[in-house]
Order: structure tokens, then C-alpha cells, then sequence
């Protein structure tokens, strides 16, 4: 009687999904395995000055095995992907680093005032 043994292998093949009406699609974005299918909306770019200071989109990653399958905004800021509770944090955050900002920017203007002493 032959024997027989248990190979894993590799399929390679096209997989269709559900796609969500924001997701601007997939084009080359490289999903290996059905974990690694990431839908991302337009980016929201965040400038100053004419320099990027961050880029924020919708995404959802849906067959994810190590972090949430609910939509979010990933914010590159921060290397991290947000739920609303948390943008809403983050945002109150900046909030404060605003005023820190104002607060810097009164003390310099003294500053500058009495002759940069």
C-alpha cells in the first residue's frame, strides 16, 4: 500500500471580497494571504507651511488575525490605527499641544521684545 503525506502548499489564486463604497481600491497592494487584505480610503493629507506633517485615511483590514476587522482611521502621525473613541482623544490631545504651542510662541514673542534677553 502507498503511503501518503501532508504537504503544505501555497495557492496563489484571485480571491473576490466584499468591498466598502469608501475604499478606493487595491490595485498592487500586495495581500499575500486573506489576513493581509486592507481596504483604504482617500487620504486626508494634513499640511503646514506647505510641509506634510501627516496623512489620515479610512481603513479596514477584515480578515485580520492580530489586530481589530472594524473599520478605523490610520493616522501616520502616529503609526497607528484609531477608533473613533481614540481620534476623538488624540484630537483633544492636539488640543493641548495647541495652546503649549500658543503659550511658546507668547513666550518667544517676549522674548524677542526685550532684545532676545
Amino acid at each position: 500500500m502507498p503511503r501518503t503525506a501532508s504537504v503544505d502548499v501555497l495557492v496563489v489564486k484571485a480571491l473576490e471580497v466584499d468591498e466598502p463604497e469608501w475604499c478606493v481600491g487595491h490595485g498592487e497592494d500586495g495581500a499575500q494571504y486573506k489576513a493581509d487584505i486592507l481596504h483604504q480610503g482617500p487620504d486626508v493629507t494634513l499640511t503646514y507651511d506647505g510641509h506634510e506633517v501627516s496623512v489620515a485615511s479610512l481603513v479596514q483590514a477584515p480578515f485580520s488575525e492580530s489586530s481589530s476587522t472594524e473599520p478605523g482611521v490610520s493616522l501616520s502621525l502616529l503609526g497607528q490605527t484609531l477608533d473613533p473613541a481614540g481620534l476623538h482623544a488624540f484630537a483633544d490631545v492636539l488640543t493641548e499641544h495647541a495652546q503649549q504651542l500658543r503659550d511658546l510662541a507668547d513666550e518667544l514673542a517676549a522674548l524677542l521684545a526685550r532684545g532676545g534677553q
